[in-house]
């Protein structure tokens, strides 16, 4: 498949521009101490204040299994694995973002718009570059995250924590599905914008409905179980076809010639 070509030519950019690998790296090493730092706070809190908690966010200081720091502890591990949905949402954002708009101001996008690729094999292939990579970089900082939690809960439960039904849903349906809908956003953007920090401006807004979802969920107004993931993953895969779609359809090669050309 041609798009595949288009893949590799521009995954050996990626692997050239050390700032992009810098700033796709950040967001994961910044969010890794977070789910470390609670579930050893958790692990080693007083008892009074794990019934408390238990008692605000499940209504009883029983919990829901009978042990009070265990149902504490699935509650942040599911709620840090709901944060951890930003990471495959986010950084494609950063990769997308030269896709057409970066190609743009560098002036290179011409030889692209002329080569015999269609516009939905060019649109797949500088997709595939964006998810490609940030998926791996999701998959890492989720394996990450399962083994420092397992870490340190092995020694209280004596069996692995991580991982459970939300991790593995998270990881294999919920990332790729965001991230591709990360990427196809942008690269809609993209294709309207000339200017790669505009558009990584106006992309990285996807990710306030995800945020706002997971602060509803921190707060216990509203408790995220299996059914709730499975909507989102329902919404993402829709939305992932239909922008696909749009931006293929939106990619006008006659227009950003006559533009930006």
């Amino acid at each position: 498949m041609r798009a595949l070509v288009l893949l590799g030519k521009e995954l050996r950019e990626i692997r050239r521009s050390r700032g992009l690998l810098l700033s796709m790296s950040a967001l994961p090493l910044s969010m890794l101490p977070v789910p470390i730092v609670l579930v050893a706070g958790v692990a080693h809190a007083p008892m009074g204040d794990i019934h408390n908690l238990i008692g605000y966010y499940f209504g009883g200081a029983a919990g829901v299994s009978g042990d009070p720091r265990a149902d504490l502890i699935g509650l942040v591990v599911r709620n840090c694995v709901a944060l951890f949905m930003v990471m495959p949402l986010f950084i494609p954002v950063l990769i997308a973002a030269q896709s057409v708009a970066g190609e743009k101001e560098r002036r290179t996008i011409e030889p692209l718009l002329a080569s015999p690729l269609a516009a939905w094999e060019i649109v797949l292939g500088k997709s595939l570059a964006a998810v490609v990579p940030a998926l791996g970089i999701s998959w890492f900082a989720f394996a990450v995250f399962a083994v420092g939690v397992d870490w340190l809960t092995l020694p209280l439960f004596h069996r692995l924590i991580l991982p459970d039904g939300s991790w593995l849903f998270g990881v294999l349906v919920l990332a790729p599905l965001l991230c591709f809908l990360g990427n196809t956003v942008t690269v809609l953007v993209s294709s309207r914008v000339s200017d790669s920090r505009l558009a990584q401006q106006l992309s990285a807004l996807i990710v306030v409905p995800l945020l706002a979802l997971i602060v509803v969920q921190v707060t216990g107004l509203l408790f995220v179980d299996g059914r709730v993931y499975l909507w989102l993953g329902a919404a993402a895969a829709t939305l992932d076809g239909l922008l696909f779609a749009a931006a293929v359809w939106l990619f006008d090669r006659q227009r950003i010639l006559s533009r930006w050309g």
